[in-house]
């Protein structure tokens, strides 16, 4: 456990706010300039979600980006056993009831959401992307691997399962019950058994224009909080579709 982490576990209550909206922790402005060392000037919020806040924090030397998140995600864990230039530098702030704090350096630079790219430049960047993360060092935590027949197969039946007992959400409501039986058959065909087997690797999970920052010709790839083993063109038209194609 890192020094930082046990700075979050051993925290008092005092050094945070509950978000006005969401089930999540901040630090308070006090507590974080004791852990970044410096006044702070300013907190601009990002963005914000049930599950996660990202804010701007302005300090007196710097910015610096803090995120404060729940589970499901694996991005603290990823960012403590991570070593790539694809990754900026970060700092993890522990955990507090169920909330997990990092602060990030502010790259500055314009996300790839921002600049028209056509689709074999899109598909050629997954590419080189892909290539960088292989080269990730570290014993690398996934939030759902689907890399093999065994647990593809799990994996759908827990999928189809939930739709056919009505437990949606936001995720499957408009699958039609009597569509199941047709994607049952598809995901157990042989053609996507065979992919699943040949093309898995690790994969970003959620690679969309708004997570790739070209820094001095570098790239920066952010937001790891659900990667997984599965076949990488689910990060290509992933990364497609966000960008207003299809895939």
């Amino acid at each position: 456990m890192s020094r930082s982490d046990r700075q979050g576990e051993g925290a008092s209550a005092s050094a945070f706010e509950k978000h006005a909206h969401f089930e999540l922790w901040l630090h308070t402005t006090d507590s974080l300039q004791a852990l970044l060392g410096q006044p702070i000037l300013g907190r601009e919020t990002l963005h914000e979600w049930p599950l996660s806040c990202v804010q701007r924090i302005r300090c007196r030397d710097e910015t610096v980006i803090y995120k404060a998140q729940r589970d499901p995600s694996v991005e603290p864990a990823f960012y403590r056993a991570a070593s790539s230039r694809l990754l900026p530098a970060h700092r993890n702030l522990g955990e507090f009831n169920g909330c997990y704090s990092m602060t990030f350096e502010d790259l500055g630079a314009t996300p790839l959401a921002e600049q028209p790219l056509e689709v074999e430049a899109l598909l050629s960047l997954a590419s080189r992307i892909h290539g960088e993360i292989d080269e990730i060092q570290g014993d690398l935590p996934v939030y759902t691997d689907i890399g093999c027949e065994a647990r593809w197969l799990a994996f759908a039946d827990r999928c189809f399962e939930r739709i056919s007992r009505g437990k949606r959400g936001s995720l499957f409501a408009e699958v039609p019950l009597e569509l199941v039986p047709r994607l049952r058959a598809w995901a157990e065909s042989s053609g996507v058994v065979e992919l699943i087997e040949a093309r898995s690797a690790f994969c970003h999970g959620d690679l969309n224009g708004g997570n790739i920052l070209g820094v001095s010709g570098a790239l920066k790839l952010i937001d790891w909080q659900r990667p997984r083993i599965a076949p990488r063109d689910v990060d290509g038209a992933a990364l497609l579709l966000s960008q207003g194609y299809d895939a």
